[in-house]
């Protein structure tokens, strides 16, 4: 989605906030508009704007895409579930070796991943678990040693990206 301004607003700017949360169904990014002047009590503002969708399968995009990202956490484990679909990549053999590139910041460790064809979308699936100690983590954090943990992944095959770089920030 996104949002296309139909009018002039006016000097200002756009703030996104991104608020913890515990799982993935929560809304949790938000975005707004902070004029440069604050207006005072009893201003009128006016701003005028479109809505647009799309839907994933609609995408010119040449690379497969990313259309779920599901997320389990466990003690210290965290299991991540991504699926990728792309007319190009649905059509790809489990005889064409798929590789995954999948980057974490440092005090994380992938501790395995595994690649599968779902049989139910057509696409393919990314799984890996993610290691982290909650305490050193939680102990970092509060000392501004350690942000959260940023995540990166995508799908290539003999070393050419084949879909496009799945991004993710890991809030412990």
């Amino acid at each position: 989605m996104w949002v296309e301004i139909a009018d002039d607003w006016g000097a200002g700017h756009v703030e996104l906030v991104q608020i913890p949360t515990h799982n993935e169904y929560n809304d949790n990014m938000n975005a707004y508009w902070v004029p440069e002047k604050t207006p005072q009590a009893g201003d009128t503002l006016n701003f005028s704007y479109r809505l647009h969708w799309h839907w994933a399968k609609k995408r010119p995009v040449p690379l497969g895409y990313v259309t779920d990202t599901r997320l389990m956490r466990e003690e210290k484990l965290v299991r991540f579930i991504i699926d990728f679909r792309g007319k190009d990549l649905n059509v790809l053999s489990s005889k064409n070796v798929l590789e995954a590139d999948i980057t974490v910041s440092k005090g994380y460790k992938i501790l395995n991943h595994q690649i599968i064809k779902n049989v139910a979308t057509d696409g393919w699936r990314l799984v890996f678990q993610l290691q982290m100690d909650h305490e050193g983590l939680l102990k970092d954090i509060l000392h501004s040693k350690r942000p959260a943990g940023e995540l990166l992944a995508f799908l290539k095959v003999k070393g050419k990206p084949v879909t496009e770089t799945w991004t993710y920030t890991l809030v412990p």
